[in-house]
């Protein structure tokens, strides 16, 4: 991947509006500080002297990067204190102020500045995200390309061979996460043609590539290609050895931060196959990796386990592999019990526990469209937070569709406006995508709404004819006008309700994964009762629910001994503690 640099077009800009946007700079410059405080410039002496000195042989690898790790989160801390209102200083600044001469060369100083406007760039689309007046610009959005893409280039080009250097695995996270953020927030930024300027949508329009989905996706590419990470994680499974699995790696796969960033890049290819709408590509792009109890407590980065957990099991639910979607979330309660989250005082973690509650309760939004087709037993916590959406299983019962759509609103990802707005029109289309991907969920749904209904009176069945059946669902459906009963297909005659159950039984029937890729799997059915047809008579046999094992009984019990101890013993512990 070698890149050049944005392609801008910034005639007509004045320096006040490429850098904070019409009317910002005034402001920006008023709120700045005359001078960095001592405690910010501190923490830039020693980011500078632990990425100057990492090569050192007599400093031990772990330490180096507890140490990265400690200035890592005090970034958090002083962003908190010292820039709630405006941006960190700009890497210029921060260069004049440290004494570093910009024709010093050396990968070393590269690094750092590469890193640190790295920084900057992510908290200025925090703080513009935020109630503070800073709104993200164009010409910030083409800094944040040159950042991006400037760094990685360093990484994989500049650099003839693998840096011998490393940083904290939150650290990696967070820089391929801020990446796909800043690509999400151009495009939704650009979708919205009402509130751009006539100067913006110009520039808009002279530059085709700024952003791109594919640059986005050539860069994740090109840096799961570099790690050789697939390959690492195909040796892994073969042979459960993690050392098998390191020598499987090229050069560049060898050194953790290669590894980290490639295997963090196929996470965030499958949240931006979701977003995209390409549920399939997703879970292609993660094919080498194993959604188990043990592979998720191996995690050490919550926000990366819950948000791969959650895009496959978004993927799983619009391709409907429901006994899928339950598989994976619910390891969501074992894995959040395993961690302390938001329980220190560093304010970086207060914000993983909100954006991880976050993902929990859409989550749990999405069992609530599957539990009324396929009920389930779950663990307590994620009964009890079922129990409080009982609106949907109404909705769903009564075919209140808008309120069936705002429950999909709030469950599903940021889904991503693509194509190019016509400029001249002003018609925003940042709800074009999500309103398209309800449409299609929406017609494959609805027959499947009448599902708990007919269940309801199969199970006290052994035998039933069709007409009786027909008879039950045209009281029950009653109140509908006969516009509304050829809208939704309602199964209230006897050739309607025998299309249904065939229908039934067929999207009842799908992959289930065995263990392999998370594509693949054996072909079964979600259903609680088995039927089958002879001439005008429908056939019942229920299925016996599978008994708990001991093993799950002991497992349930260890994890809520785990939960009251955390709560009790230990109120204090960080998660960063935690983890190690």
């Amino acid at each position: 991947m070698t890149y050049s640099g944005v392609n801008r077009s910034t005639s007509g800009l004045t320096a006040e509006d490429n850098y904070y946007g019409e009317g910002q700079e005034a402001y920006q410059s008023e709120l700045r500080q005359s001078s960095i405080s001592p405690e910010v410039s501190e923490f830039l002496y020693n980011l500078l002297e632990q990425i100057l000195f990492t090569t050192q042989e007599e400093v031990q690898d772990k330490q180096r990067k507890g140490e990265l790790s400690r200035l890592y989160d005090n970034y958090f801390y002083l962003s908190d204190k010292y820039y709630q209102l405006y941006r960190w200083p700009t890497v210029e600044e921060v260069s004049r102020h440290l004494n570093i001469d910009s024709e010093i060369e050396g990968w070393q100083i590269s690094i750092f500045r590469r890193l640190y406007s790295e920084l900057f760039i992510r908290h200025s689309l925090e703080l513009s995200e935020s109630k503070a007046p800073a709104p993200f610009s164009y010409s910030d959005y083409c800094d944040s390309m040159d950042i991006y893409l400037g760094l990685f280039n360093l990484l994989l080009n500049e650099c003839k061979e693998p840096l011998n250097f490393d940083l904290p695995s939150q650290w990696i996270w967070d820089i391929i996460n801020g990446f796909l953020k800043h690509h999400e927030s151009f495009l939704i930024w650009r979708s919205q043609v009402k509130k751009r300027s006539l100067k913006e949508r110009q520039l808009l329009r002279d530059s085709d590539n700024l952003w791109t989905v594919e640059l986005v996706l050539n860069a994740l590419n090109t840096l799961i290609k570099f790690s050789n990470i697939n390959e690492q994680l195909e040796a892994y499974h073969k042979t459960k050895d993690p050392e098998a699995a390191k020598e499987a790696g090229n050069k560049y796969g060898r050194q953790p931060l290669y590894r980290n960033l490639g295997y963090f890049s196929l996470f965030a290819l499958l949240k931006l196959h979701t977003q995209l709408g390409d549920f399939h590509e997703g879970l292609l792009s993660v094919k080498n990796i194993r959604i188990t109890h043990q592979t998720l407590t191996r995690m050490t980065i919550p926000l990366s386990a819950i948000n791969l957990v959650y895009n496959m099991g978004f993927c799983y639910f619009m391709m409907r592999r429901y006994l899928d979607v339950i598989r994976v979330f619910s390891e969501i309660t074992q894995l959040t019990q395993s961690w302390s989250l938001g329980q220190g005082s560093i304010s970086g973690e207060q914000i993983m526990k909100i954006q991880v509650e976050l993902i929990v309760n859409k989550c749990n939004k999405i069992l609530a469209f599957i539990t009324p087709l396929i009920p389930q037993n779950f663990d307590d916590k994620t009964t009890k937070s079922l129990s409080r959406i009982t609106t949907l299983n109404e909705a769903i019962s009564t075919f209140r569709l808008e309120e069936l759509r705002d429950y999909f609103y709030q469950c599903c990802p940021q889904f991503l406006p693509t194509t190019t707005p016509d400029y001249d029109n002003l018609v925003d289309q940042s709800e074009s995508c999500v309103e398209h991907q309800w449409e299609v969920f929406l017609s494959d749904y609805i027959p499947q709404m009448f599902i708990p209904r007919v269940r309801g009176y199969l199970k006290f069945y052994a035998s039933l004819p069709l007409s009786k059946l027909a008879e039950f669902l045209a009281s029950e459906y009653a109140e509908f006008s006969q516009e509304q009963v050829e809208k939704y297909m309602i199964p209230n005659d006897i050739e309607r309700l025998r299309s249904f159950l065939m229908c039934y039984k067929h999207k009842m029937y799908s992959p289930v994964w065995m263990g392999d890729s998370p594509l693949e799997g054996m072909h079964r059915s979600a259903n609680d009762l088995e039927f089958y047809l002879d001439g005008d008579m429908i056939h019942i046999v229920e299925r016996k629910k599978r008994d708990q094992t001991y093993e799950e009984s002991f497992v349930d019990e260890i994890l809520k001994l785990r939960d009251l101890r955390s709560q009790i013993i230990k109120p204090n512990q960080s998660f960063h503690q935690a983890q190690y």
